[in-house]
């Protein structure tokens, strides 16, 4: 993947004079390959795809969890505010594991199945 070197955009010479009055207009160089305008379509698609699948990853697994709030409290004989903060954390680890991180996810669902088999121990009927 391309990063455009940061000397390039300081040296850059931006419209306006970085006033109050006449502030810098900001923009992307005209020949910046990070420039999503300047991105092929395919890559557009795929960007949108890969976007709208992390955003529904999120909804799903929040749903899940959620719809078994109840259940899960009852057998663990745990309150529903904890759990909610677990929800919480399903979320936010949901959004962190983005598809270009998948170590984070791993680890996650790792440490989620551990910390719950520990929590089940003793609880057998």
């Amino acid at each position: 993947m391309y990063v455009t070197p940061f000397e390039r955009i300081l040296n850059h010479k931006y419209q306006g004079q970085g006033t109050e009055e006449n502030p810098y207009l900001v923009d992307w160089l005209s020949d910046d390959p990070e420039d999503p305008q300047q991105w092929g379509s395919t890559y557009k698609w795929f960007t949108i795809a890969v976007a709208s699948f992390a955003t529904l990853a999120v909804a799903l697994s929040s749903s899940a969890y959620s719809g078994g709030v109840k259940s899960l409290a009852e057998e663990f004989g745990t309150s529903s505010e904890l759990l909610t903060a677990g929800l919480s954390l399903v979320c936010l680890f949901t959004y962190l594991s983005s598809p270009a991180d998948p170590a984070v996810c791993c680890w996650f669902r790792i440490w989620s199945f551990v910390r719950l088999t520990s929590l089940n121990q003793g609880n057998d009927r």
